[in-house]
């Protein structure tokens, strides 16, 4: 089974806080976020972060961006033809916008990265705007995947992040605002090195 992952680093403790959903969350909520949007859809204004963005191979005139909003959800978003030079420059990296004015379609098979059953679909119409950083918004953004999934990817496009084993729950515990999370233990399959990821749920 996939899950679902949004995470904010904290630099200065050296640990990954990271908020898990199961893949079904998707089919249960009805809202105006990320975890709300279908294909045709309705497209209600949107505040997110700007997480990656990238040209897919052998699709030299589109641009993808991976957008995660304050619920953590993340959805992979594009833009072809004239308009990726515009998005290009006026979507930064890590950078928190107000967006409105896009389509929602269904995943293409050959350029989808993520598993949300939309994606959004950038144009002419689409009105992009600057607003202040918003710390509630995870300024990273994963997926965890079957290891099936993982090679293809990694094959095809080479964004994949991290390779790891989970080897074992370490322990449940609880923010100071009573918020739960899991620490997992994680070796990491290309250097051999063990990392501790704290989970939150």
């Amino acid at each position: 089974m996939i899950i679902v992952v949004a995470l904010k680093i904290n630099i200065t403790k050296k640990l990954l806080n990271v908020c898990l959903f199961p893949l079904n969350r998707f089919l249960k909520m009805d809202n105006n976020g990320i975890s709300g949007l279908r294909p045709k859809g309705p497209a209600p204004t949107l505040e997110v972060r700007v997480i990656r963005k990238w040209v897919p191979k052998y699709r030299e005139n589109e641009l993808h961006f991976v957008f995660v909003d304050e619920e953590g959800m993340g959805i992979q978003a594009f833009v072809k033809g004239k308009n990726c030079k515009t998005l290009d420059s006026k979507l930064c990296l890590q950078t928190c916008y107000q967006i409105k004015g896009y389509g929602c379609t269904d995943p293409n098979n050959f350029t989808n990265m993520l598993t949300h059953p939309a994606t959004m679909n950038l144009g002419n119409a689409t009105v992009i705007t600057s607003i202040l950083d918003n710390e509630n918004i995870a300024k990273q953004y994963f997926e965890l995947a079957m290891r099936r999934r993982m090679e293809v990817q990694a094959k095809t496009e080479g964004i994949v992040d991290y390779i790891g084993l989970l080897q074992r729950r370490i322990e449940d515990k609880k923010t100071h605002d009573n918020r739960p999370y899991v620490v997992l233990s994680l070796k990491d399959c290309r250097y051999a090195i063990k990392n501790n990821l704290s989970f939150n749920l």
